[in-house]
């Protein structure tokens, strides 16, 4: 709960940026992190079948909405009313 609150200020604070940049950012790092710890916990390998891809491409697209709308949320409303929302 710490560290969403910290992501909710940090994102109101770059609301002068534009909602694609942050999200592209938070994807880039968001995917290096999971590469990262996938090879070094020896998990690391691609789905197998089509309804692990399907839900690997549904996972992808939810996060991706979500994260987009958080950010223009906070852009154009108050912190307050967003983070009680989100929690």
């Amino acid at each position: 709960m710490l560290l969403a609150t910290v992501v909710i200020i940090i994102l109101r604070f770059l609301r002068e940026v534009h909602y694609s940049i942050v999200t592209i950012s938070y994807g880039i790092l968001g995917s290096i992190e999971c590469v990262t710890l996938a090879a070094i916990y020896g998990v690391l390998e691609l789905p197998h079948g089509a309804h692990e891809w399907t839900l690997a491409v549904g996972l992808i697209l939810f996060t991706f909405l979500g994260q987009t709308f958080l950010i223009l949320a906070l852009k154009f409303e108050q912190a307050g009313p967003v983070s009680l929302l989100v929690e």
